[in-house]
């Protein structure tokens, strides 16, 4: 892979936790790739995409080129098999359930990263979180713990927080999990939020 290259991974955020390249960011397709991408990728970097389908990639190149992005200089042929099917390294994201990630508070040294907005973060939040929303994350890294045995990443369903985990993990961040479900799941489960804590 040429140096200097930025990867967009347009795969949902399960088959991206699953397996993908080293380095990719994942921005699952749909109406939010331009403004995600806008986020975190720079605007002379030339792009390659991992894409479920011919389709996606074609529409995701098209939102790209809307917000400036139009460096995109190809698709990985044969999607995300082939790449496996080579053999080239592959990097997996870890996936938490909120009841396995409330054990562990409770057991570990595990930091909680909430990537959802303002409003969402004063609605109510994990207690002793540390809020630091998606599309400032790049701006904020000295926020972020990297000495935890468990970095946990939460949003509102899990799509901006393996955006964020893939944010972290290219910037050389180690131990991430993300939280399935995200706060949905969480307050599903019956699990405490507060809105008091760190933010």
């Amino acid at each position: 892979m040429q140096k200097g290259h930025v990867i967009i991974d347009l795969r949902d955020p399960i088959s991206f936790s699953a397996g993908h390249i080293p380095g990719a960011y994942s921005i699952g397709a749909g109406s939010s790739v331009s403004t995600w991408a806008s986020w975190v990728v720079p605007y002379d970097a030339p792009i390659l995409l991992v894409a479920p389908d011919e389709e996606k990639a074609d529409s995701a190149v098209r939102a790209l080129s809307r917000v400036g992005l139009d460096e995109v200089r190809g698709c990985l042929k044969g999607g995300m098999e082939s790449w496996l099917e080579a053999g080239y390294p592959v990097r997996s994201l870890r996936v938490v359930s909120p009841a396995d990630l409330n054990r562990n508070m409770h057991n570990g040294n595990v930091d909680i990263l909430d990537v959802r907005n303002d409003e969402e973060w004063h609605e109510g939040h994990i207690s002793n979180s540390i809020h630091v929303m998606a599309g400032q994350l790049l701006d904020n890294l000295s926020s972020v713990p990297k000495d935890a045995d468990q970095l946990a990443v939460v949003c509102g369903s899990g799509y901006r927080s393996t955006i964020a985990s893939s944010i972290l993990e290219r910037e050389g961040f180690e131990n991430l999990v993300n939280v399935a479900g995200g706060i949905g799941a969480w307050k599903r489960s019956g699990l405490p939020l507060t809105q008091n804590g760190r933010g």
